[in-house]
């Protein structure tokens, strides 16, 4: 009897093994096919065309001679390319002149000359020329206000011509009227006397004076504008010494304020230098620029290129107008009056999106909308790739709706009747061992 009990026991344990076995024949290659991408799946082509951007046609310079026709005996024609300007301490005048030979050449020298006057008067006022020479500006000695510009000393072949870039600065003004307007003109002669009829410029003089004991003047290229979160204020201050030359070290400074009181915000300041923004270290909102070691000669300027940018935003209103100041200043005290730029400044923060997020209002996010698509794959319109959760540390790039294969979700056809024959054996083995039991227990009685 207890032999015959032991071989029931056996067969029926091998019996469920059997049957344990066989399921997980079947269900293995369910999951292995659930867990594969579809063979052979199009990745879609990435493709990047830089153009060169066009280059812009250069500019056309117009060689055309200015003025009235040539007098009698005198071939070469003088022409100024601005006829008409203004001067005064804060702004030089600019112009070109040149000097076009329309006959023979011209062997002999050509000493062109200019003076500045009122009318056929001394004009009531003192003038610096500088001459743009070797990429730089090169004052030029002055009797009054009458210049020798460089000789020609080889003269001027047929056809040929000889142009002189200049600037006239104000140095000094003595006439009651706050303007007058004076006449620039030039002459060129040889030893032979003049060879072009005299050419004359008409220049504004302002006579603005600034404020007494600063022959400094500072300006801001722009001196009004926003600096926020996003975007920084940039603008450029030039120096420019209307007076005698200052051989002591000129030291500029920037603060930045509200009205008298310090700004309810912190900013920081870079200065261009060498081809790059470099940081101009602050105590609060008060900047030392880089010192003029060796001064201002006469006529000269510097400029400091400025990016004035928001570091953090302490005020109640949502913005606020504050003042960007320039002072300068030697051992012996200012030599400038105060200059100021106007900046509003904006302390909207930035906004954090959600980035390349494209969940929708009222959708599970993230994982749990991964989860949502594998339980719920019928309610997917049949144009929509339902992407399974990927474990990978690199994003999948083969899913398009043209070319992926729903296999890789565990939605495919076959999926459905593997899983079916799987559990009828598991409930076929069930009943077996049910069987058997049952077998065994009427066979004790």
């Amino acid at each position: 009897m207890f032999a015959d009990s032991l071989a029931r026991r056996s067969r029926l344990l091998g019996a469920t093994a059997l049957v344990i076995a066989t399921g997980a024949a079947v269900l293995a290659p369910t999951a292995a096919f659930a867990d594969t991408a579809a063979p052979g799946a199009a990745k879609p082509a990435v493709s990047t065309t830089l153009g060169s951007a066009a280059k812009p046609a250069p500019l056309a310079l117009d060689g055309a001679a200015v003025g009235s026709p040539v007098q009698s005996g005198t071939q070469v024609v003088q022409s100024f390319s601005d006829s008409e300007g203004t001067v005064s301490f804060q702004k030089p005048f600019e112009t070109t002149l040149t000097l076009a030979n329309t006959g023979a050449a011209i062997d002999s020298e050509i000493r062109p000359n200019l003076d500045l006057k009122w009318g056929a008067d001394n004009a009531p006022a003192d003038f610096t020329l500088d001459l743009w020479q070797d990429g730089a500006w090169a004052p030029v000695t002055s009797t009054g206000n009458y210049w020798h510009l460089p000789a020609l000393s080889n003269g001027l072949g047929e056809g040929a011509s000889h142009s002189y870039k200049l600037r006239v600065s104000l140095k000094n003004y003595t006439a009651k009227a706050p303007t007058f307007t004076g006449w620039l003109t030039a002459m060129s002669t040889t030893e032979q006397g003049p060879v072009a009829e005299t050419q004359v410029a008409h220049v504004t003089v302002d006579g603005t004076r600034v404020q007494s004991g600063t022959q400094v003047v500072q300006s801001f290229s722009d001196s009004e504008g926003t600096v926020s979160f996003q975007k920084p204020f940039e603008t450029t201050l030039t120096l420019a010494n209307t007076g005698a030359a200052i051989d002591s070290e000129i030291r500029p400074n920037l603060d930045l304020k509200w009205g008298a009181d310090n700004a309810p915000a912190d900013f920081t300041l870079d200065l261009w230098q060498d081809g790059a923004w470099a940081p101009v270290t602050s105590t609060g909102n008060y900047w030392h620029l880089p010192a003029l070691s060796n001064g201002l000669g006469e006529g000269a300027s510097h400029s400091y290129k400025l990016r004035v940018s928001l570091k953090n935003y302490t005020a109640k209103a949502p913005t606020f107008t504050g003042s960007l100041t320039a002072m300068s200043t030697t051992e012996q005290g200012p030599v400038a009056e105060t200059q100021v730029a106007h900046v509003t400044v904006d302390g909207t923060p930035v906004q954090t999106g959600s980035g390349s997020s494209t969940d929708q209002p009222g959708q599970p996010s993230g994982s749990t909308a991964v989860n949502a698509g594998l339980t719920d794959t019928a309610k997917a319109p049949a144009s929509q790739v339902v992407r399974a959760a990927d474990t990978s540390s690199t994003p999948s790039t083969d899913l398009t709706p043209a070319s992926a294969s729903l296999a890789s979700t565990g939605g495919g056809s076959n999926s459905g009747a593997l899983i079916g024959a799987g559990g009828a054996l598991v409930v076929l083995g069930a009943g077996a061992v049910f069987f058997a039991q049952r077998h065994r227990r009427q066979t004790q009685n």
